[in-house]
């Protein structure tokens, strides 16, 4: 490795640097920003025109300047938006020496990687990024924190180094031949070169109609044959002996944090809160934020607020998705954070849910997995008219901080039954719910599990405590916690014996309007039994093991990519302070009672909100359901979308039984009050599966 260059003042004087800029020339004007390159693996390099197709295609994504690099055997090329003071006056791809980089890349722990790297602070983040892989190499992910995607061309080592973040929230897609590597920003990138087949992939067409990802899904798939995505936290080096891929980072299951008070914790948990929303301000244009009312967005525009107040005069934009039915009003709320100034707010009326479908498809290269994108279009579009650039987005902070039910199963395998007991009835009574509910939930799954795996001394004794602590039998107790693991043939002879109603098999997949020969041909209810089985065999002895699983679950990556995809359309970069390494670390780390004590889920974030969230919102437990608005605009709004998409027979009856289609759709027209529908789970999972018939319907037409 070379020695740490002086990036600010001497890179451009190099020869390989030199030869970049040429290139630059022919870079011009074009909004996230956008990266794109390839690596001939036969000497056969793609042409100028060809790469600068590639850039043309995600130019949406960088409206402020765009330029290729063209190398031997690498050609590299970014598009840039500006959000970032020191990115104000940067160029990309940039070169050093031997290396060239093209990087999207906000990088948040700057003080210490500029001290350790020895650059001045007005170092823009890639030039940062490149220091860093030349001193650290393969290991320099290990050292960043932040969002960021990006590839360097290493010249003396003839290899391609590329890496995503630790949460995917940039996005990386790759296509790998014998003749060709070549990666975007988006699919559509990779789509422009001749040398790319377009050959979609049916698997996972027929994995997203039965709506069965799974938390360990594949995080690596497309729905193209012939490009992947590279996993988050993950990097991946290419050169003449081939490719290789590894992991640079794992949520860590043994780390433990230890404080002395219940306000220490909150202390510490607010301070690593505020530096994720601290870092994610910085920005040379406007700052906005979501804004629901729920705790998670609340919680991010509250603190974003209070911590622009000691530094500017400037106001925070919020925007709200109002869709005017009392089901999804949470108005009130947002009125409460309002309250404390230091906000410019707008109400943004919400579409129906293909009311942006047409817009969204000319952005999105795959399949729409998000409950309702057009909110997200709209909000997005009502930024961009503000002149926001960056915006804040309070997404999955349930799963960073977590819930805290895996303590429940922490509770029973350690035979804390009364302080189950009690956790489970302040839980029932705080969130509206029903004892029996968690009783079924976690008890029985807790006790069939201890008889399948052999531990029938155990299972007698947790079921006689269970027993004495509430007010279910012990007879009944056996027979729930024995009826799973008894075959269909031998639960239907005891019925008949006693005149109970017969079991009909449970089918693998639920959704009915998915064709048989299709679902045959591509092996979906093999696919579904094993996820099925991997989901039911999962019972975590720890609420840190059932933390660290919904961490890594793989739809959190799809949601990342199709949001950041739809703001980028809008030249608006997306913030996620819930996606903070360090702060996920820490949360993770908890003890289990700072999750979930006295039945208040997710409590060191409403302990540390006290000062800084109303009481209202700090303590609240409901939480909005988009389905109710969703549903009323599918089928009144949208419903000529929804009659001529169904009725698209050439290019949906390869993958759904279409009168099966048409049966569901018509007794879901005649279920009004379609406000209602998302109470009856049979009538709302029927609503979903027409919902992606209509979506893969429009996404094959686009």
């Amino acid at each position: 490795m070379s020695t740490i260059p002086q990036l600010h003042t001497d890179w451009a004087l190099t020869p390989f640097a030199a030869r970049m800029q040429q290139v630059c020339k022919w870079g011009r004007s074009r909004a996230m920003s956008a990266i794109v390159g390839t690596l001939s693996l036969d000497g056969d390099l793609p042409t100028r025109a060809a790469v600068s197709a590639m850039l043309d295609r995600v130019g949406h994504r960088g409206p402020d300047a765009s330029a290729l690099w063209l190398g031997g055997t690498a050609t590299l090329g970014h598009a840039m938006l500006r959000t970032t003071p020191e990115a104000l006056h940067e160029t990309q791809p940039f070169a050093h020496a031997e290396h060239v980089i093209t990087a999207d890349a906000r990088i948040d722990n700057r003080t210490e990687l500029l001290a350790a790297l020895d650059l001045p602070q007005s170092t823009p983040d890639s030039y940062l990024l490149l220091a860093a892989y030349i001193r650290w190499g393969t290991t320099c992910p290990e050292q960043l924190i932040g969002d960021f995607a990006f590839a360097i061309w290493d010249e003396r080592a003839q290899r391609l180094f590329c890496a995503r973040d630790h949460f995917g929230v940039r996005p990386f897609y790759y296509h790998h031949s014998a003749r060709l590597f070549a990666f975007g920003s988006e699919i559509k990138a990779l789509l422009a070169l001749p040398e790319v087949p377009a050959d979609l992939d049916a698997f996972q067409i027929g994995v997203y109609l039965a709506d069965i990802l799974g938390f360990y899904g594949d995080t690596e798939s497309t729905c193209y044959r012939h490009i992947r995505r590279l996993p988050p936290a993950t990097w991946l080096m290419i050169d003449k002996d081939g490719a290789r891929q590894q992991r640079y980072w794992q949520p860590d299951l043994t780390h433990e944090i230890r404080l002395e008070s219940d306000a220490a914790y909150a202390e510490a948990f607010r301070t690593h809160f505020e530096e994720a929303v601290r870092c994610r301000l910085r920005s040379a244009y406007p700052v906005g934020s979501l804004l629901s009312g729920g705790l998670d967005s609340s919680a991010v525009a509250c603190t974003a607020r209070n911590l622009l107040k000691q530094t500017t005069s400037a106001s925070l934009y919020t925007f709200y998705s109002d869709a005017q039915l009392p089901e999804r009003d949470e108005s009130a709320y947002v009125q409460m954070v309002l309250a404390g100034g230091g906000i410019a707010h707008t109400n943004v009326p919400e579409p129906s849910p293909f009311g942006a479908v047409d817009a969204l498809f000319a952005y999105q290269d795959e399949l729409l997995r998000t409950t309702n994108p057009s909110v997200f279009w709209a909000l997005y579009e009502s930024a961009h008219a503000q002149g926001v650039r960056v915006l804040l987005d309070g997404d999955d902070g349930d799963t960073t901080v977590s819930h805290g039910t895996g303590y429940l199963y922490e509770l029973m395998h350690t035979n804390q039954w009364q302080t189950f007991i009690a956790e489970t009835s302040a839980l029932a009574a705080h969130f509206n719910n029903s004892y029996k509910w968690y009783l079924n939930r976690y008890t029985l799954t807790y006790l069939t599990d201890r008889l399948q795996h052999g531990h029938l001394r155990r299972w007698f004794a947790d079921i006689r405590a269970v027993a004495s602590l509430t007010d279910t039998s012990f007879a009944r107790l056996v027979r729930k916690s024995n009826t799973p693991l008894l075959p269909p043939p031998l639960l239907n002879s005891w019925r008949r014996l006693r005149g109970g109603e017969l079991l009909e098999a449970a089918p693998d997949i639920v959704n009915p309007t998915i064709a048989s020969q299709f679902a045959a041909a591509i092996g979906l209810n093999d696919h579904a039994r094993t996820l099925n089985q991997a989901q039911a065999a999962f019972i975590p002895r720890t609420e840190r093991e059932q933390h660290r699983r919904d961490l890594l679950g793989a739809g959190h990556q799809h949601v990342l990519e199709e949001n950041g995809h739809a703001a980028a359309a809008w030249h608006i970069e997306t913030r996620h302070p819930f996606r903070d390494k360090r702060l996920v670390e820490f949360c993770l780390a908890l003890p289990p009672t700072q999750k979930l004590r006295h039945g208040w889920s997710r409590r060191i974030l409403r302990v540390a909100m006290e000062t800084v969230l109303p009481p209202a919102i700090q303590w609240r437990t409901d939480k909005t359901d988009f389905t109710p608005s969703i549903n009323q605009g599918m089928f009144v709004v949208d419903k000529p979308f929804l009659d001529a998409r169904l009725h698209d027979h050439a290019i949906l009856e390869p993958y759904l039984d279409m009168p099966k289609l048409y049966e569901i759709y018509a007794e879901l027209l005649a279920s009004a009050p379609y406000t209602r529908l998302h109470l009856l789970p049979a009538r709302e999972y029927w609503a979903r599966s027409v919902r992606r018939a209509a979506t893969l319907a429009a996404w094959l037409r686009r």
